[in-house]
């Protein structure tokens, strides 16, 4: 079914896409009863008056990007010769398109910025680690973003890099933990909780309300792969659990780091997969006040002066504190929905003239999985293919919910004195006897 779409408003020229419709009737339209006519210093571009209107095709479609004195005249055109009316704003493309993707100087044609091509390698330097940054990877759903994530992560493990990897209940790491035999040391919470995994890993438990060891113990740099596994333990009745102990963690780490010496800090990567979870939470199991969340940033931004790279993926760059986001420095693209393709090239592609606009735009939208644009510091880029890792038959699952003590907050009247232990998760409550309020501390 034909479909016209405006992909890009500026402030002098607006760029459609019609796909499933040929151009030659709008064409003929604007030659022969508008009074426009070819541009003879400019290929594909017409004028009329001093206004002028660029196309260019594709394989099932043209786009137009058209001047904006004359956008009010082309829409009526455009209904007369299509009876369109309406334009749609591109959503997620369900259906990778079959082409081989490529970004050269070709394809870019005409692009003013200093340097496209990077070096992806750079990245995974750990003699340049506090020089590169923290990384941030970022796509829709079912885009490769955790895929991307643990194939980065074996990248630096490879470098003898030391790697925290928060999983987020997914259990990724088990593909890892295949390939580091006696080298992956797994975190989870005291409790009624187990966890069974087939192949050999070290298991130790912690405090979740004190989550400092972990931090201590990673430091001792006795495993190369540490990962915490406390999401699918956590109580659904108390529906701050999760995130007060990502707020801890931090907190814990922050503090670690600050009171040791430059050389007692090995280069660290912190994996973070879904960090929207913690760093933007919606759902009532990330809840945060606001402090909370003000420290989490200002926890994410800090650890970068403390040999520790940050690398993190998100559905979207903008569910990120912009004091945390100024401190990405890589920026992996998987495929972008619409809307969000547009803000990230209109931040960091502003020196692009329309068409590699559109090029780039179309191929943000509609690249497979696995394929990524790697923006780097400089904001250099370039399209980059990489493979999966193997990932072998590893059995895995989580047993049992935190609860009891787990849940539970003493509470002492200030009025009557009465005690007893509160499992709500409010930041106050009622002293069942007297009715007083008792308030407890917030975090």
């Amino acid at each position: 079914m034909p479909e016209a779409y405006i992909l890009k408003e500026a402030d002098n020229y607006t760029v459609f896409y019609f796909e499933g419709l040929r151009f030659r009737p709008l064409y003929n339209k604007l030659i022969f009863w508008q009074g426009w006519r070819e541009d003879k210093s400019e290929e594909n571009t017409l004028v009329k008056n001093g206004m002028h209107i660029s196309y260019g095709f594709e394989d099932n479609g043209f786009y137009l990007v058209v001047e904006k004195p004359a956008v009010h005249e082309v829409h009526e055109v455009i209904e007369e010769t299509y009876g369109i009316n309406e334009f749609l704003v591109p959503k997620e493309n369900d259906s990778p398109v079959e082409q081989e993707y490529m970004l050269d100087e070709e394809t870019l044609s005409g692009a003013s910025i200093p340097f496209v091509h990077t070096n992806l390698e750079e990245f995974f330097n750990v003699d340049e680690f506090s020089e590169t940054g923290h990384a941030g990877i970022c796509g829709i759903t079912r885009s490769g973003k955790s895929t991307l994530l643990i194939s980065m992560v074996k990248r630096f493990l490879d470098n003898n890099a030391f790697v925290l990897y928060r999983d987020d209940g997914g259990g990724e790491f088990r593909y890892l933990a295949y390939y580091y035999e006696n080298g992956v040391r797994v975190f989870i919470p005291e409790g009624p909780v187990s966890l069974k995994i087939s192949v050999p890993v070290e298991i130790e438990r912690f405090d979740w309300r004190h989550p400092g060891t972990i931090i201590e113990k990673v430091y001792k740099a006795d495993y190369p792969l540490n990962v915490i596994v406390f999401d699918p333990f956590a109580n659904p009745e108390a529906p701050k659990m999760i995130g007060k102990f990502y707020y801890r963690l931090l907190r814990s780490m922050l503090s670690y780091l600050q009171r040791k010496s430059y050389s007692e800090k090995v280069p660290l990567v912190f994996a973070l997969d879904e960090l929207n979870d913690i760093a933007a939470p919606r759902s009532k199991g990330y809840s945060l006040s606001e402090e909370a969340k003000a420290f989490v940033s200002l926890a994410l931004r800090k650890t970068g002066k403390h040999n520790v790279k940050i690398l993190c993926s998100t559905h979207r760059l903008a569910q990120l504190t912009t004091d945390f986001r100024s401190q990405i420095d890589n920026i992996f693209i998987k495929r972008y929905a619409g809307g969000d393709a547009w803000a990230f090239l209109k931040d960091n592609t502003i020196t692009f003239n329309k068409w590699a606009y559109v090029k780039l735009w179309k191929i943000i939208t509609t690249m497979p999985p696995q394929y990524f644009l790697y923006f780097d510091r400089y904001r250099r880029f370039d399209l980059y293919k990489f493979p999966d890792i193997p990932r072998p038959d590893v059995e895995y699952e989580c047993l049992g919910v935190l609860g009891g003590e787990g849940e539970g907050r003493t509470a002492v009247c200030p009025r009557c004195g009465f005690t007893w232990t509160y499992k709500g998760d409010r930041d106050f409550t009622r002293c069942p006897k007297c009715q007083a309020y008792v308030r407890f501390e917030r975090e």
